[in-house]
C-alpha cells in the first residue's frame, strides 16, 4: 500500500492505494474558521476485503482484518 497526502493552507487530502493503483480509502481534513472537519472522499473506491472465515472473498486464504 502507498499513501499520498496533498497539503495546502486549509486542507489535507489523504489517499491510500494498493498495488493495483485503484483508490482504496481516502478522506479530507479541512480547516474552517469555526472548527476542523473530516470529510469522506466522494469518489469510487475498490470494495472492502472483509473475511468472515478461513477463505476470503477472492477464494484465497483469509488474512485481512477489518479496517
Amino acid at each position: 500500500m502507498s499513501q499520498i497526502a496533498d497539503v495546502d493552507a486549509t486542507r489535507v487530502i489523504f489517499r491510500t492505494f494498493p498495488a493495483t493503483g485503484r483508490l482504496y480509502d481516502g478522506s479530507v481534513l479541512e480547516r474552517r474558521a469555526d472548527d476542523n472537519f473530516l470529510i469522506e472522499r466522494d469518489e469510487p473506491m475498490i470494495a472492502e476485503r472483509i473475511c468472515d472465515g478461513a477463505i476470503g472473498p477472492d477464494g484465497g486464504k483469509c488474512v485481512a482484518r477489518a479496517k
